[in-house]
């Protein structure tokens, strides 16, 4: 292992990490961007393998079970109703278990690569806390993008993703903390406002899933770090009554947090004895209705990656009804969208039983690591892999609404702390 030097370092291991140091930045102000660092490096990943011949990167559990997978849903795409379509999100998906390779490679060939990468990631959450809160209190923020009242969004404008973004890299600045400082310091005030500031963030941008990632990311963190309430508990009544305060004072913030959310909730019987409800929003419960009809016709090898948006506005699965527009008969699908807005839904309904297991897997895999860690003294975990698992869990977590699974922005976020996890796992192994 080398310690991380730019004059020990190679050309092609070079570029790599400047791709891997404009990432955190990419994510915020580029999807594009962000992808085409993901695909330049997984072309540089493999030159180096196929040059090197550095084949057991690709002789391990992960790599035999995520390429396997990709292969199958590559498969089902060939075999869906609409090919092409599919193929977008499938054919070159194995591109991000290169990214974790790749991540793998780097950090254990550079000793000090994965505290450089926290310590960037990091600053970047720090100067979007600063912007976010020059935007909650003036209303724009450094670039002019305005705050409606209602959803902060800071250099994210429009997409309106930073609450999901705050959220699911929660750990990564803790990450970075324990790589300098060795351990987490349990009385630490630096700690206590990075959670308040975290929260507070999330809580402006009025993403209820994100705020329950949150809260759960950090329930999980209490419990199994014991000792964090102990000897911060006048932190810890500090931080409820900021956060309740916050909550009452801003009614936009308290009606859409929780009374918003009471209220889309929705389970009654009708006058003819039949059960009313809501899972989340109608509109959720429409495309979950939506997702399992298409399941419960190919529960097996599913419709193809992709095809919930080219199927569920099909006489067969469409849900609606008629307008009256320009003296014409419209009708108006109340049921489509690019994606049930569920993981699990969509992988069900899109790649079936056998594409979905190794979520699913992954997803107990992580519960039962946490469990462990809960309830178990001789149970040991670095700290970093321990964390990368709560954000894998958190992620996986069923039952919230979330974004399209196959999309890339999230899935460079998803596979992140994965990447992590393999490289603190395997760093004496390979």
């Amino acid at each position: 292992m080398i310690t991380f030097n730019f004059k020990n370092v190679n050309f092609i291991d070079r570029i790599i990490i400047i791709l891997f140091f404009l990432l955190p930045i990419s994510i915020v102000f580029s999807r594009f961007v962000a992808d085409a660092i993901i695909v330049l490096n997984g072309i540089l990943f493999l030159y180096l393998v196929f040059k090197n011949k550095k084949y057991e990167y690709f002789q391990n559990l992960f790599s035999i079970i995520f390429f396997s997978w990709c292969f199958y849903l590559i498969l089902i795409s060939i075999l869906s109703q609409n090919v092409l379509l599919s193929l977008e999100s499938s054919l070159f998906y194995f591109r991000f278990g290169l990214f974790v390779l790749l991540f793998t490679h780097i950090s254990i060939t550079y000793s000090n690569f994965l505290k450089y990468f926290s310590i960037i990631f990091s600053l970047i959450i720090i100067i979007i806390f600063f912007d976010s809160f020059i935007q909650y209190f003036f209303n724009f923020n450094i670039f002019g993008y305005p705050y409606n009242g209602i959803k902060l969004s800071s250099f994210f404008n429009d997409e309106e993703i930073l609450g999901s973004f705050i959220s699911r890299t929660f750990f990564l600045p803790i990450i970075a903390y324990i790589l300098l400082n060795k351990k987490i310091l349990y009385e630490n005030f630096i700690l206590f406002i990075y959670i308040f500031a975290t929260f507070a963030i999330t809580i402006f941008s009025g993403e209820r899933t994100a705020f329950f990632i949150l809260t759960l990311n950090l329930l999980i963190l209490a419990i199994s770090y014991k000792n964090l309430l102990k000897k911060n508990f006048i932190y810890l009544i500090s931080f409820i009554l900021i956060i309740s305060s916050l909550i009452i004072f801003d009614k936009s913030i308290s009606n859409r947090i929780f009374y918003n959310t009471i209220s889309e909730f929705n389970f009654k019987f009708t006058e003819d004895n039949k059960l009313d409800f809501n899972i989340f929003t109608s509109i959720h419960t429409l495309h979950y209705i939506t997702a399992f009809k298409m399941f419960n016709d190919k529960p097996i090898l599913g419709h193809g990656p992709k095809m919930f948006r080219d199927l569920c506005s099909t006489k067969k699965y469409r849900m609606g009804y008629y307008i009256n527009k320009d003296d014409k008969k419209v009708w108006l699908n109340t049921n489509c969208a690019t994606h049930p807005h569920s993981t699990y839904m969509q992988l069900f309904s899109e790649t079936g039983i056998i594409g979905t297991l190794p979520i699913i897997i992954l997803f107990i895999f992580c519960m039962s690591v946490i469990t462990k860690k809960i309830f178990s003294s001789k149970f040991y975990m670095s700290n970093i892999s321990y964390l990368c698992i709560v954000m894998i869990f958190c992620n996986l977590w069923p039952i919230m609404p979330s974004g399209n699974f196959f999309n890339n922005w999230i899935s460079i976020i998803y596979y992140l702390p994965i990447a992590v996890f393999f490289y603190d796992n395997n760093k004496t192994k390979i």
